[in-house]
């Protein structure tokens, strides 16, 4: 027998399933739950969203989210150069994995506004992970907004440290 969990996200909600074993099954959207004729919201099904050639389209949620969860994996497998434990990395991964949570459990239509940051690269997240890889190719004006981005969002000593090459992926 499942038990049922509802999870109220700031931008969405979700019903998720977890069973005896202790397992977590994909999140449904509360109102695709609702009973037949129960008044659940009808979301365009990706099956009837036209396609070239015979291939399934994909709902343009779902290019946003595999992004998303690109960098928010990306952060949450940063590491410290020397192998040690640095709080304020620590913390910022920490927020990461909460926005991923979000971002994973809510429906492509509903997904939160920081996913196409990430996505398109805008989210002081994107921007750690633009430092950490030292991008030679942004004019000094671009690598300074992008550091100062990621100093007011998570912290003057992770931007030193990423601007210093002491993270790494």
């Amino acid at each position: 027998m499942a038990v049922m969990r509802g999870h109220k996200w700031p931008a969405c909600s979700v019903v998720q399933s977890t069973g005896t074993d202790g397992e977590v099954s994909a999140p449904r959207d509360r109102d695709a739950s609702a009973p037949e004729g129960g008044g659940g919201r009808a979301e365009t099904p990706v099956a009837a969203i036209p396609a070239e050639e015979g291939v399934l389209a994909e709902h343009p949620g779902e290019v946003v989210r595999r992004s998303a969860l690109s960098v928010l994996d990306t952060v949450a497998g940063l590491k410290v150069r020397d192998g040690g434990r640095f709080p304020p990395l620590v913390d910022c991964q920490s927020r990461a994995v909460e926005l991923r949570e979000r971002v994973i459990f809510c429906p492509p239509s509903e997904l939160p506004a920081e996913a196409r940051e990430l996505a398109d690269g805008g989210h002081a997240l994107a921007g750690l992970l633009t430092v950490v890889a030292g991008n030679e190719s942004m004019s000094d004006a671009e690598w300074a907004a992008v550091h100062s981005r990621v100093s007011e969002a998570f912290g003057r000593q992770l931007a030193v440290a990423a601007a210093r090459g002491r993270l790494v992926t």
